[in-house]
């Protein structure tokens, strides 16, 4: 009787034990992800920043509708790859699905 009580208390420690590990290990895995793309948003900021001191024009990006009529491809080839990321990812992580979305990141 003893023994089952030990092997049912080593069990529930080990449980425990594992489920911590696995959170831990999520909690890595977003971090993995979203400090490149942190970085990236960072230098942005930070040199439209300095570039503004430097007595250059304020920072705007181009409103959605002057990109989407762009004749240039690459405005278009970058413009239709972010609208696919962001639908992607906002449905991929409305189902808590953070493994697929890693895999679809460039940066990852």
């Amino acid at each position: 009787m003893f023994g089952v009580y030990i092997l049912k208390n080593i069990d529930l420690e080990y449980a425990f034990y594992f489920s911590q590990l696995s959170w831990l290990y999520m909690l890595m895995q977003v971090k993995d992800v979203f400090l490149p793309w942190y970085n990236a948003y960072r230098f942005l900021v930070q040199n439209a920043k300095r570039l503004e001191i430097e007595g250059s024009a304020p920072f705007t990006p181009i409103d959605c509708l002057t990109l989407q009529l762009s004749s240039n491809v690459l405005d278009q080839w970058i413009n239709s790859s972010t609208e696919s990321l962001v639908h992607f990812v906002r449905q991929e992580m409305e189902a808590y699905r953070l493994y697929t979305v890693e895999l679809y990141l460039p940066f990852s």
